[in-house]
């Protein structure tokens, strides 16, 4: 996050503790700040018009709810997270500049083990994607998806 929509975030929380009596903590700060970098792409997720992306999602979404058998609010956190993990996930793929720190590889395969479920639904989209944009994502791109796949199983 750059330091300008961090510092947004503390205003935001000022004022939001000022205007609405309440003492939100600090911690709010980095939530806020994303609502607001969030903002800026309200157009890919509002925009009436149906995009190829629109439909991956459409589909990712269906995935998570066969899989675990649950029906996802579209009005929760966590999934409009997931919404915009997964457009710049394909954004990232169609630019050929995937994720890859290469230091999440022991992190992957613990939760590999430890969340089969949630690593079989996020390999599922992430092959859906694959086959779609004719790519490949490698495993960083699919830890950091298995983790907002378990964030919307989890509600959290």
């Amino acid at each position: 996050m750059y330091p300008q929509e961090t510092a947004v975030g503390y205003y935001a929380v000022k004022l939001i503790n000022s205007r609405l009596d309440v003492e939100l903590p600090i911690s709010e700060v980095t939530a806020i700040a994303m609502h607001f970098v969030n903002s800026e792409t309200t157009e890919l997720v509002t925009n009436p018009k149906v995009t190829a992306d629109d439909e991956i999602i459409k589909i990712a979404t269906k995935i998570i709810e066969r899989e675990f058998e649950i029906t996802i609010s579209k009005n929760e956190f966590s999934y409009n997270r997931f919404i915009m993990h997964l457009r710049y996930y394909i954004k990232r793929l169609n630019e050929h500049q995937q994720i890859s720190k290469n230091n999440n590889l022991k992190l992957f395969n613990v939760m590999k083990l430890d969340e089969p479920r949630i690593y079989l639904a996020a390999k599922q989209i992430a092959d859906y994607i694959d086959d779609q944009l004719g790519t490949v994502s490698n495993d960083d791109e699919l830890y950091y998806l298995m983790i907002y796949v378990k964030r919307i199983v989890n509600k959290g």
